[in-house]
């Protein structure tokens, strides 16, 4: 769960897991994104697309518009910094988003976006709903505490 006051936020937390990422990217990613995908070495694959994955679903989390939206018209560019523009094309949002990586341990990947400009703190709260959903996230969450962070890019 993110909160933040007075704009919108998104955030997504996604357990690592097998995928068929070369199946999968066509469907949901642009072209610089499964090419940044394509270049990562073994075993890190699976990994470098939950980011693009987890970034776009926060933005459009944060949008309102969820998984309706064209995934392909989202261009959230994770290439070497952990906070990106996002690129708009048609998916309903008319404004860039900054995304931010979250560290939630080593076998997840999350991201939490606000629009661009807007300054302010977002918190963010990740806990599991089932006890067999990958167990607990590593860290501050761990221990009900809310892990948060600055923009101010």
């Amino acid at each position: 769960m993110a909160l933040a006051d007075g704009r919108p936020v998104g955030v997504d937390v996604e357990r690592h897991r097998a995928l068929e990422e070369d199946r999968l990217a066509p469907a949901c990613l642009t072209g610089p994104e499964r090419a940044y995908v394509a270049d990562t070495a073994e075993p890190g694959r699976p990994a470098a697309f939950l980011r693009c994955w987890t970034r776009k679903e926060a933005v459009l989390k944060g949008c309102g518009v969820g998984l309706a939206a064209d995934l392909t018209a989202l261009d959230v560019r994770p290439h070497s910094s952990p906070v990106a523009h996002v690129v708009q094309r048609t998916c309903g949002c008319a404004r860039d988003w900054l995304v931010r990586d979250l560290d939630c341990g080593a076998d997840r990947t999350a991201a939490v976006a606000q629009p661009a400009g807007s300054a302010g703190r977002a918190v963010v709260r990740l806990f599991s709903l089932t006890p067999d959903a990958g167990g607990p996230v590593d860290g501050p969450a761990q221990r009900g505490e809310a892990a948060r962070y600055q923009s101010r890019v």
